[in-house]
């Protein structure tokens, strides 16, 4: 030891240099931490942020499916193609699963599907890979339950009936029975529809010296069918042709079904 060096000199220096390697180790332990609470913040937003629109694709996505169903059409197809608009293609990124099964006995009027739209999506992180976390998966399901239409009590369901008459039982012959019931010289004019009635009964609907206008169209005279009835028989014209019959027989041109209702 040099003469002009004391030992408590010596032991100086080294608290010191050790001191300042301990402040090294936790300003990059604390840089660590911070790194951790910016990938949680940032990284975790967009994690949040992805979810909330998986979750919004899988709700669209099962309700298109559920709306296919009712419609007769292909319900995976639906479900696919209202994901894919929301930005989850089955894609390396993301998988899109739809399953179905028929709904249990009185879970519906009649039959159904009972529908699962499953969303898997894959989010890159980019703070999170200081901490060896790269991707974070997403997990969303959605479920619906579709009913298929049935009818009750009359023919299937027929597209343009402006004006339906929900009445299932017979309506005999008095006035006060019928499901609709035009009197005197009253004039019923329906834009772009039919008349219906729920009930087998040709006497549910029933004109007495008025009449029925049904357009097809909301101008001009193309495809309108003019329906006057009594209780003696009637008259029916159109555009192409004129021809007498009796009022059962108007009657018969009104198409009966009953609405389905569709538990979504």
């Amino acid at each position: 030891m040099p003469a002009n060096v004391s030992a408590q000199g010596v032991m100086t220096m080294n608290n010191k240099f050790s001191q300042q390697g301990q402040a090294l180790i936790l300003t990059t332990l604390a840089m660590i931490g911070l790194v951790a609470f910016g990938a949680l913040a940032i990284d975790g937003g967009r994690v949040l942020e992805d979810r909330r629109h998986a979750q919004n694709a899988a709700d669209t996505a099962a309700f298109a499916a559920a709306l296919a169903n009712a419609e007769g059409e292909d319900l995976t197809t639906a479900a696919q193609t209202r994901a894919a608009t929301n930005g989850y293609d089955g894609g390396d990124a993301n998988d899109v699963i739809i399953t179905f099964t028929n709904t249990q006995s009185g879970a519906c009027p009649s039959t159904g599907k009972d529908i699962t739209v499953t969303i898997i999506s894959d989010v890159p992180t980019t703070f999170a890979r200081v901490i060896g976390r790269n991707l974070v998966e997403n997990v969303v399901v959605a479920k619906v339950r579709s009913c298929d239409y049935y009818t009750k009590g009359g023919a299937p369901l027929y597209s343009g009936a402006a004006v339906f008459a929900t009445k299932t039982e017979p309506c005999g012959g008095g006035l006060n029975n019928k499901a609709l019931f035009v009197q005197g010289s009253s004039h019923l004019q329906v834009w772009g529809g039919d008349l219906a009635t729920a009930s087998t009964d040709g006497n549910c609907i029933y004109f007495k010296g008025g009449e029925a206008q049904l357009k097809k169209a909301e101008s001009g005279t193309a495809c309108a069918d003019i329906i006057t009835a009594a209780p003696s028989g009637g008259t029916c014209y159109n555009k192409f042709q004129q021809f007498s019959l009796k009022r059962e027989t108007c009657v018969q041109h009104v198409p009966r079904f009953v609405i389905a209702t569709n538990n979504i």
